[in-house]
């Protein structure tokens, strides 16, 4: 893990480097980790929303994960995503990324327009092969435009969609193995049936949503292939839990709220495969600060639970060595301590 932590120290070093010019007469070419590490630190430097920071190109960029809300960097490398290798694509709606209705007379107004939102962002290939699509604030979508995202994105593994309603045309998705609704809500088995048409769906996160499992449980059907489910923040009650249990028996793990559980003790609980799963997060997505690191966000409550009344400085320093998840533990402590210095 030592590695790890010296990689992103060298990534903040380098990107402050690029902002400043350091490397404008460079030509070198950085793989696609690399270029998402460094792209993330580069983000930190936007003091606002609406602000870009002017980079001196000279490291050639492949980055392979896009946010167009996050990512206010001005250079030719990062204006026109299309010039990348892009398989994780995240777009914000209240942005008002909308399409004129006739490109030749932009006069003629502007509408919302999914498919040719991305076809205007990324070319071909990258439409072809991506693996992950995040649209937040989905309510100002059209009703069809589910199935016409099954029609452009033919291998989408990961579809993360928010503030949703309806999932009508979603088993056009075909090859989806993850699906995200964070903060939906939905009132009837209409609206949720077509989950049922996603014949691999292995994980199901609906934290901070209402009305789900109540509506999921009145329709006809089962995940074959579902393993975990995260149901944290939402309003799934004890029965409804115990239902879903029994008619899933492939399921192997579930997030669920802090207040349905109370004080319990939650057997099988295992700390090792728990903090090798926030290290593997880690290395695969960049954490962000503040609030926004949701990884950290999650280690926090452990420590709570495991070293209660403990700060991360005593944590650290009185934690055995000789504990075979000492590792995991040190690096669990010292990322809490690296992004919330005051715990």
């Amino acid at each position: 893990m030592f590695v790890l932590s010296l990689l992103e120290l060298s990534s903040k070093v380098v990107a402050k480097c690029l902002i400043g010019g350091r490397y404008r007469h460079l030509n070198v070419n950085l793989e696609a980790s690399l270029s998402d590490l460094i792209l993330c630190e580069v983000t930190k430097f936007v003091p606002d929303l609406s602000s870009k920071v002017k980079i001196v190109p000279g490291l050639e960029f492949n980055v392979s994960r896009y946010d167009c809300h996050i990512d206010g960097v001005y250079s030719h490398f990062f204006e026109e995503p299309s010039l990348h290798n892009v398989e994780s694509f995240i777009v914000h709606w209240e942005e008002n990324f909308e399409v004129p209705e006739d490109p030749n007379d932009e006069r003629k107004g502007y509408r919302t327009d999914i498919v040719q939102f991305l076809k205007m962002y990324l070319r071909v290939n990258t439409l072809q092969n991506l693996k992950h699509l995040n649209l937040r604030y989905c309510y100002k979508l059209p009703d069809d435009w589910i199935e016409q995202l099954g029609e452009l994105l033919l291998n989408l593994v990961s579809f993360s969609p928010d503030y949703m309603k309806n999932l009508k045309g979603i088993h056009h998705l075909k090859n989806l193995q993850m699906v995200s609704l964070h903060r939906s809500s939905f009132q009837s088995p209409e609206q949720l049936k077509d989950l049922f048409g996603v014949p691999n769906l292995r994980v199901l996160d609906v934290s901070n949503s209402t009305g789900f499992f109540e509506i999921l449980l009145l329709c006809e059907g089962t995940f074959q292939n579902l393993r975990f489910v995260d149901c944290l923040g939402s309003d799934i009650t004890e029965t409804q839990l115990r239902e879903l249990v029994g008619r899933h028996p492939s399921l192997e793990s579930i997030a669920l709220l802090a207040e349905l559980l109370g004080n319990r003790i939650v057997r099988g609980f295992k700390e090792d495969e728990f903090l090798k799963i926030m290290m593997k997060v880690t290395q695969k997505c960049p954490p962000l600060g503040g609030e926004q690191n949701q990884v950290t966000k999650c280690l926090i409550p452990y420590f709570k639970r495991f070293f209660p009344d403990q700060s991360m400085k005593n944590i650290i320093k009185n934690l055995d060595p000789k504990s075979p998840l000492f590792i995991e533990q040190r690096w669990a402590a010292q990322t809490i301590s690296r992004y919330f210095p005051d715990k």
